[in-house]
């Protein structure tokens, strides 16, 4: 079994609370954490559930990479950045290039095993809608945290998308989603993907 040490917690930047404070925030308030409409006494009350909270936070992250680390119930992120619909095909392959090129370049901490691929129909009607996905593991981080971040980037703000979004996964789901390993319900927008990733020299995935 893998044991997280400090050293590897405060590398992720779980840093731990000392315990005795984290005991003394959970007796001091384990009234208002049975019944929240119970108002706070004190200042200092608040204060330490505002340190109880970050230590519950932190032991749930520490043991996420726990988990990650011997491969049990891995979390994993999928950002999806949208495209300007209106452009034509080539000035589409261009904004998605140019919006990867600056993703990489920010060199986010939170990216780890980071792969995507290039989509450009979905739907029922299989309608044009370019888009990219990006899977990455997830340590740390929440879903608004990741996409705050992505909205506050070059990639978003110097090219033509129009939205960003992130969600949670486990496992591989992410993964075997970017890969094209889809439902049925989609396997007229993945053969489509095929071919005109075929008419364009691109490649059906990259690793980041």
């Amino acid at each position: 079994m893998v044991e997280i040490t400090d050293d590897i917690a405060m590398k992720y930047g779980l840093i731990p609370t000392p315990p005795s404070r984290n005991a003394l925030a959970e007796a001091k308030l384990r009234k208002h954490l049975e019944d929240p409409d119970i108002p706070y006494n004190t200042v200092e009350e608040f204060l330490y559930y505002l340190d109880y909270k970050a230590d519950r936070s932190k032991a749930l992250q520490r043991q996420q990479l726990e988990n990650r680390i011997k491969g049990v119930n891995k979390q994993t992120l999928l950002i999806t950045l949208s495209f300007d619909m209106s452009m034509n095909e080539e000035e589409t392959i261009k904004e998605m290039d140019k919006s990867m090129e600056l993703f990489k370049q920010s060199n986010y901490k939170w990216l780890k095993n980071g792969a995507y691929t290039y989509e450009f129909y979905s739907g029922r009607q299989s309608i044009w809608n370019p888009h990219i996905h990006i899977c990455s593991d997830r340590i740390g981080v929440s879903a608004s945290q990741v996409r705050q971040a992505v909205d506050r980037s070059p990639c978003r703000k110097k090219t033509r998308t129009y939205n960003c979004n992130v969600v949670v996964g486990i496992d591989d789901q992410h993964e075997r989603y970017v890969l094209g390993n889809k439902k049925e319900s989609k396997e007229e927008n993945v053969k489509l993907d095929n071919e005109f990733r075929e008419k364009w020299k691109i490649k059906s995935h990259y690793n980041i």
